[in-house]
């Protein structure tokens, strides 16, 4: 879908085989009916505005089943083929890794020569988004799936959302641009760049080959800082974010037919809120204990920085507070339980698109214009009744 870059972090991107640009093929002499190498070609210029490669796989396993997500003309054979021949025309420098490089993908740039064709024209962009509804393996890969009943009516539910998304228009005041991606710096002087995409649309992703794990909708309009978001304006309007307060552990409170306690549920005597809500989060998507105490204490933001006693302590401290739910916590729930949150935000869009409410999805909450806040409100807290039954309502704020 869309793509985000960290300056700090990366020397290139992955192809999204989502954009092509019409007439490049012919200004550069070559067939136009040929999709896969126009889009490759593509890629890799969008890519070079940013000083950036485009990683991509030399893997038949890779390409097995994607297509549905890429579009047929993405195939093992076409990609090798589309790049050879990039290479042999000058267009393009191909780096390839050899095999056994676990962890490293072959790479490509665009060259001079290719950048000289692109910067002399009009740009006519086009993005194919493909397939909405995608599968991932253990691995994080794109898989492929048979279609049933489920994955038919989860399509068509996300084509009502993306239908709402393609009319809206979103922007962010006092943001910066380079070329055709807004640019945002953090305190610390790093820069992110994104790169927004015609009609804003969704795809719900599932995980490790199951469509019972994951699904959460995401989009470009997702890589925003968070601290940006409240810059949006949709369709010229100030806008308003409402999220799920402590979602998981309502929701787990929830399955066990219980009331969450009173008050904060990240503030325990002794310890910072900060820590104490990094260790919920982190327990609950950590397969082991043991994992939990280890990640807590590499993770950013930590108040004790590779500190494995304290991390323990205050991960002992949350099952403490939160002893009707504490096997949870080292159990691999986060995975499942986001399944639920997908299909509760889901529930609540397709409630606000039959209002005509404009909504952008961020995972557990809602991005509305300001005026229309009650009222994602309400159909927030109607679905969270409707696909969370239990003592607990939902906490909005």
């Amino acid at each position: 879908m869309a793509y985000y870059w960290d300056s700090q972090t990366e020397r290139d991107r992955p192809p999204g085989f989502h954009w092509r640009s019409s007439g490049l093929s012919e200004a550069l002499g070559l067939d136009p009916a040929d999709r896969a190498l126009e889009s490759l070609l593509t890629e890799a210029c969008l890519a070079a505005e940013d000083g950036c490669a485009v990683s991509y796989s030399r893997s038949k396993d890779f390409y097995a089943g994607i297509g549905r997500y890429h579009g047929t003309g993405w195939s093992y054979r076409r990609v090798l083929r589309s790049a050879a021949e990039a290479t042999r025309l000058g267009l393009i420098r191909d780096y390839r890794v050899p095999p056994g490089n676990r962890g490293w993908q072959s790479w490509l740039e665009a060259t001079e020569e290719l950048m000289g064709v692109w910067r002399s024209r009009p740009q006519a962009l086009h993005y194919s988004p493909g397939d909405p509804i995608v599968l991932r393996d253990a691995n994080g890969d794109s898989t492929g799936y048979q279609d049933t009943a489920m994955t038919a009516r989860l399509r068509g539910e996300l084509r009502e959302v993306n239908d709402m998304l393609s009319s809206i228009k979103i922007e962010l005041d006092g943001v910066a641009w380079r070329g055709r991606y807004m640019v945002f710096t953090s305190a610390n002087g790093a820069q992110s760049f994104i790169r927004p995409v015609p009609g804003n649309p969704v795809r719900r992703i599932f995980a490790r080959s199951s469509f019972k794990l994951g699904g959460r909708a995401y989009g470009w309009h997702q890589n925003i800082p968070k601290e940006w978001r409240k810059r949006i304006t949709i369709n010229g309007m100030t806008t308003a974010e409402l999220d799920f307060r402590a979602m998981h552990l309502s929701m787990l409170y929830n399955e066990a037919n219980t009331p969450m306690p009173a008050g904060d549920p990240y503030a325990i005597p002794g310890w910072q809120r900060v820590d104490v809500k990094l260790a919920v989060n982190i327990a609950l998507n950590a397969a082991t204990t043991q994992g939990a105490i280890g990640a807590l204490s590499q993770a950013a933001g930590f108040s004790a920085p590779n500190d494995r006693t304290k991390a323990a302590e205050v991960i002992l401290a949350v099952r403490a507070k939160h002893n009707p739910i504490a096997g949870a916590f080292g159990s691999d729930a986060g995975i499942r339980l986001m399944r639920r949150d997908s299909d509760i935000m889901m529930r609540a869009l397709k409630v606000l698109n039959a209002d005509g409410t404009p909504a952008l999805p961020v995972h557990d909450s809602l991005v509305v214009p300001q005026r229309h806040a009650g009222t994602a409100a309400a159909a927030m807290s109607r679905a969270w009744a409707e696909l969370s039954t239990g003592p607990n309502t939902a906490r909005i704020g």
